[in-house]
């Protein structure tokens, strides 16, 4: 044969080779198909399927990954990097060890590649910068500048004086969420950012000097989280943001000896969050008429004569509450509460390390048959019980609730500690109070370990 058709055949033997090739992938995806029925799914469903899975990374932020999803399998992966939302994200416990993301050596690295597969979507950065002097921290800041007109939410966390200027990152013309913290609690804004969307601005751990504090909008600034930050600080701030309507401050628990001027008026604030260690407490310097939300995320022993002086000076009706129940003498300042709110429709509580003698006492104050606290109460939510729960006492008062109350949705979060193997001797008694209860109309929610609880419960 000629060297022309020695070159001919061997091309059409190419030719077969590819039509075999193709043959075979379409018969290994349609056995692929049989064995695993999920990649038999339209590609927007699977899409779909990982959206939902992505909504988790607040509860679960290093497990609910794209990047996870992605390593799977090669269909996942292309249905994965065919779906921009699922990038628009980026979490701190997802570059943690950087050797695993996809073989990036540098943070800017792994941010840019995350941020290649985002399109032109809204971003949602949290991101745990390096030391400024550090080159990648420059690199850092020019990616945030390139992506600047597309910053929704950026959370920055420094390990030293962190600088944020106009100059470093331009215009944010969308930035509606700014969070800011620094490990010797120091952050540099120089000058005014351009940033007229911004409306929630979280501070953790900061010391703000007076002439820092005009750069940024408060005026429009609606919700204000100042995280173990100082008392004079926050009421600063809170002279700076007349139109807040949700404030959280937790105190950095250092004595503030300072005077601080007379109640300051904020007449939209309807969510107040605190969570106080020291006495030097916030409510006596606030009035707040539209209030409407008030939450305890600590010691709350000592604050019944406050939240009387609060609710009586703001002329206020509360209508939903959350406590912190660590020892015994706190369910009796939630007692105290509650006699407070008559008009109180939403109660939450979480409890910390409480005994079982303890969460009884919770129960039996909620019950109606007496003072009657909160009539109108519909929702009840009860997070972390850690000990024995005393189901007679929950039964009778979500019974009393039930009966003579307004009681719509009861849930209950029962941790490993508190979930026993075994169900206790006449438990069944209570048990069938609790099925009436739940073919009556009222909504019930357990979540536990103890797998006798949920198959008698449910």
């Amino acid at each position: 044969m000629t060297t022309a058709e020695l070159r001919s055949r061997l091309a059409g033997i190419d030719e077969q080779i590819l039509t075999l090739q193709a043959e075979r992938a379409t018969i290994a995806a349609q056995l692929s198909a049989a064995v695993y029925p999920v990649l038999s799914l339209p590609t927007d469903i699977t899409s779909e399927i990982f959206l939902q899975y992505a909504d988790d990374v607040r509860v679960y932020p290093s497990t609910c990954d794209p990047i996870i999803l992605s390593h799977v399998c090669s269909l996942w992966r292309a249905v994965a990097l065919c779906t921009p939302r699922l990038w628009t994200r980026v979490e701190r416990e997802r570059y943690r060890s950087l050797e695993e993301l996809d073989n990036c050596a540098h943070l800017s690295d792994f941010l840019g590649m995350w941020l290649s597969r985002t399109g032109a979507l809204p971003l949602d950065l949290h991101i745990q910068l390096p030391s400024p002097e550090a080159p990648e921290c420059g690199r850092l800041f020019g990616l945030l500048a390139d992506n600047a007109a597309r910053l929704e939410n950026l959370d920055l966390h420094c390990p030293t004086t962190m600088e944020i200027s106009a100059d470093r990152l331009g215009p944010l013309p969308f930035l509606s969420k700014l969070s800011l913290a620094s490990a010797n609690k120091h952050v540099l804004i120089p000058e005014p950012l351009d940033v007229p969307r911004l409306r929630e601005v979280r501070l953790f751990a900061l010391i703000l000097p007076q002439w820092q504090k005009a750069c940024l909008p408060w005026s429009q600034i609606t919700v204000l989280r100042f995280l173990n930050g100082n008392l004079g600080d926050c009421m600063d701030l809170v002279e700076l943001t007349p139109n807040l309507e949700v404030l959280e401050f937790i105190d950095d628990g250092q004595a503030f000896v300072e005077p601080i001027p007379g109640p300051r008026v904020l007449p939209h604030l309807h969510t107040l969050i605190l969570g106080l260690y020291t006495d030097h407490d916030i409510l006596p310097y606030l009035v707040l008429p539209a209030l409407v939300d008030l939450r305890f995320r600590d010691d709350i022993s000592s604050l019944g004569p406050f939240v009387e002086d609060l609710i009586s000076r703001s002329a206020c009706s509360l209508t939903s509450m959350a406590f912190s129940i660590c020892e015994s003498s706190d369910v009796d300042a939630m007692k105290s509460c509650l006699l407070l709110t008559p008009a109180l429709r939403k109660l939450e509580v979480t409890f910390y390390n409480i005994t079982s003698q303890t969460l009884g006492a919770v129960f039996r104050a909620l019950r109606l048959k007496k003072k009657r606290r909160v009539p109108a109460l519909g929702s009840l939510r009860f997070y972390g019980c850690e000990t024995k729960v005393p189901l007679p006492s929950l039964v009778e008062m979500l019974t009393s609730r039930r009966n003579e109350g307004s009681l719509r949705l009861f849930k209950m979060t029962v941790n490993k500690y508190g979930a026993t193997d075994v169900p206790d001797p006449g438990v069944e008694d209570q048990l069938e109070q609790w099925r009436a209860l739940g073919s009556g109309g009222l909504e019930l929610e357990i979540s536990s370990q103890a797998q006798w609880l949920d198959e008698y419960l449910f």
